[in-house]
């Protein structure tokens, strides 16, 4: 019986520990102008909320730093393609998007990140972990090209 719940427990701990190491969601803030009042939190929660992936629950607005934070679902990668193009449906200039992600990084065809549950992969600009072909956490900002497409986008990580 001793056996059976020291091994019960250190099943536990060892959980614990793995999933402590990583989030289950990555955490997306998105910097906008133009947001002033409770109807523009509205009208971009609306849209912002509707993105695949997002957990409706986890949207916040600060309005005076025009900041919108939102959260992905856990274990769902959110486009930052479609988070760009909410905030530019609802009337607002969109500036930026910075993501606290998990993925892999690879040198398949140049230096390139991978976020976790994502297909897309993103040219990577900065300086990179030293750690390749295996998953860490990083913090970065997605930067777009003129179309702001998928394909346009880079993953510039920050410190």
């Amino acid at each position: 019986m001793n056996k059976i719940l020291s091994s019960f427990l250190f099943s536990l701990l060892f959980a614990t520990l793995v999933s402590s190491k990583s989030p289950a969601a990555a955490n997306y803030t998105i910097q906008a102008k133009g947001l002033n009042c409770a109807f523009c939190t509205y009208t971009v929660e609306r849209l912002v909320t509707q993105v695949p992936g997002t957990e409706k629950k986890s949207f916040s607005v600060e309005l005076k730093q025009n900041i919108v934070s939102v959260s992905a679902k856990p274990d769902q990668f959110v486009s930052p393609v479609a988070l760009k193009a909410a905030i530019e449906n609802s009337g607002f200039k969109f500036e930026s998007v910075e993501a606290e992600l998990v993925g892999v990084f690879d040198k398949k065809d140049g230096l390139m990140f991978r976020p976790r549950n994502s297909k897309i992969q993103y040219s990577v600009i900065g300086k990179v972990p030293s750690t390749l072909n295996e998953e860490v956490l990083v913090r970065g900002r997605f930067v777009f090209g003129k179309k702001g497409s998928q394909s346009e986008a880079q993953f510039e990580l920050l410190e």
